[in-house]
């Protein structure tokens, strides 16, 4: 999509200067702590917020940074379980070479946001009544779908003793784990992620887009990296 285009050609251009790059990076992840830090100061305070807990509240602070979306209504009920909000997996036509896309991938991406936010205006509007709206058994035959290859249990396992390792300052033992990780489960892309970032000291921290992640991306095909959302036209 074109925001990918415009992410990368940001990221290239402040790395021009890396210190003033870690200098911007160092601030924005100061004001993220500053401002979770109040949303703590309040729990400390007063316990929970209208039912709410801390880590409840933290989970959905930090869903505002990735491209997922959770509908719940006033009373508390998930209408539409954890999806992509909106996107699509046009990066797949990206040319490497020049970070640019077909026109017709760019319009297609923007008309399924177009589509979905749409969505989310009429369940405002008309509520449970919204074609938008899953009646509660969709809603749970989805949260309770698995993983389609894999096995989530073990991976996880050894992900817990990876980062335990990490955290002892024990690199190597750590990567056998992180890649154990991400074998057992490879439909799980920050297992991915982490397991080749930390293969290379010098790609920790790097935006994870190099010729490994596209090969995954290849190998696991349509949908594995935003399953499709059955959004349906309310316009």
């Amino acid at each position: 999509m074109v925001y990918l285009q415009l992410i990368l050609a940001s990221v290239r251009s402040q790395l021009q200067y890396r210190a003033s790059f870690i200098i911007m990076a160092s601030g924005q992840f100061l004001v993220t702590l500053v401002e979770f830090a109040a949303i703590a100061a309040l729990f400390a305070r007063f316990g929970t917020l209208r039912g709410w807990s801390l880590a409840e509240v933290a989970l959905l602070y930090g869903m505002v940074n990735v491209p997922t979306a959770v509908w719940i209504d006033e009373d508390g009920r998930i209408v539409r379980p954890p999806e992509p909000a909106g996107v699509n997996e046009g990066f797949r036509h990206l040319d490497l070479a020049t970070f640019s896309m077909p026109a017709d991938a760019v319009e297609a991406g923007v008309r399924l946001r177009r589509r979905y936010f749409d969505a989310v205006r009429d369940w405002v509007r008309r509520g449970a009544d919204s074609p938008a709206v899953l009646p509660p058994e969709e809603v749970r035959r989805r949260m309770g779908r698995g993983a389609r290859w894999g096995n989530p249990a073990r991976a996880a396992a050894h992900l817990r003793v990876a980062e335990a390792l990490y955290r002892r300052k024990d690199p190597d033992a750590a990567q056998a784990h992180f890649a154990e990780a991400a074998r057992l489960w490879p439909e799980n892309w920050a297992y991915q992620r982490q397991a080749r970032q930390l293969s290379d000291p010098a790609a920790v921290g790097e935006l994870d887009a190099g010729p490994d992640f596209w090969r995954s991306v290849e190998q696991r095909g349509e949908g594995s990296y935003y399953p499709p959302v059955d959004i349906p036209d309310t316009v």
